[in-house]
């Protein structure tokens, strides 16, 4: 293919009664190239979604392979196929990038990173697959920071009040740590918002035993907030 440049006309001849005395001479040849026939690779694939890490990187599953080569001559131009005898592969290391980091934005994974080789390579290119469908879902964050006092006395109802301020562990670098560290990304703008309140199990005295917290938010959604466990508190007799 790289080296196709002209097409020369043949097989013509001159025929009739007297078409010994003439020679034919054959029109000049004509420019003309030969353009790459197209290879369809296939057998790559992603996870339909993976937890937010605050970068585009998708992990490919997988290997690319071509499809099997056919008889020159055989099949068309546009089916994705080799030609037995040409000696091309494909070469390189599957790479997957999601259109956006954020969990909102985030839908498909576009596949990157291969090449053909081999003698006949210059023949042919590649057709990398189509993009996948793929999410990304939030990181959980955790929350410290809250107490209670061990006891209350009764007072009808499961209120309890709440100590301290709630607090999310120091960020860290994109790329460091993992994702169910409970920790942000350096860079991203996150906090918690709303009121904390704290809930008895009940409101009586014989049956009150932890309290759970409730009330708090995050204000990014590339993130959910995993409130503190419920801790153990009790409620003492009126008198």
């Amino acid at each position: 293919m790289a080296t196709a440049s002209t097409v020369s006309y043949g097989g013509l001849s001159l025929t009739g009664a007297q078409s010994g005395n003439y020679t034919l001479t054959t029109q000049a040849n004509s420019a003309a190239t030969i353009t790459p026939k197209a290879l369809t690779e296939s057998g790559l694939s992603v996870a339909s979604s993976k937890v937010y890490n605050g970068t585009t990187a998708a992990t490919v599953i997988g290997s690319a392979a071509l499809a099997t080569a056919e008889t020159g001559g055989s099949g068309t131009t546009t089916d994705g196929k080799a030609y037995s005898g040409d000696t091309v592969s494909i070469s390189g290391t599957a790479t997957g990038t999601y259109n956006s980091k954020d969990v909102a934005t985030a839908s498909t994974v576009t596949y990157a990173g291969l090449s053909l080789t081999g003698a006949q390579a210059g023949n042919y290119s590649l057709t990398i697959q189509t993009p996948a469908a793929a999410t990304i879902t939030p990181k959980a964050l955790t929350e410290t920071g809250l107490s209670v006092a061990a006891s209350r006395i009764y007072d009808g109802s499961t209120t309890a009040t709440v100590a301290g301020s709630a607090a999310l562990a120091s960020a860290e670098a994109v790329g460091a740590g993992t994702t169910a560290d409970g920790k942000a990304y350096t860079g991203d703008t996150v906090g918690i918002t709303g009121t904390v309140s704290g809930t008895y199990n009940s409101k009586d005295v014989a049956t009150a035993s932890t309290v759970t917290y409730a009330g708090l938010a995050l204000n990014n959604s590339n993130y959910t907030l995993t409130i503190q466990s419920p801790v153990a508190a009790t409620i003492t007799r009126r008198t």
